[in-house]
């Protein structure tokens, strides 16, 4: 199923819309995405994306109602041993 991203933080975002297929989503409260294209951060560069709503008390079932829902996300590697936060936003289905 695919997503799109859209990033309110940081400001100076030069990557646009974020756009990839969930891979695994744990509990409503955790969905694992592996992006179109890939990611610079400080430290690494991935294609893959861990996205966790803003509010602990949220999940993801909104999405499945066609709605948004704020997200905090971090790239990790592709042995999940590096992990980095990237972005703040908002995701939807695409």
């Amino acid at each position: 199923m695919g997503v799109r991203i859209i990033v309110h933080k940081p400001e100076n975002w030069k990557y646009g819309n974020i756009f990839g297929d969930i891979l695994s989503e744990r509990n409503g409260d955790k969905l694992i995405v592996k992006m179109i294209k890939s990611i610079k951060g400080e430290n690494i560069e991935s294609k893959f994306i861990e996205l966790k709503p803003q509010n602990e008390t949220e999940t993801f079932k909104p999405l499945f109602r066609n709605s948004t829902v704020m997200v905090n996300g971090n790239i990790f590697d592709e042995n999940n041993e590096i992990s980095e936060y990237v972005i703040s936003g908002s995701v939807t289905f695409d």
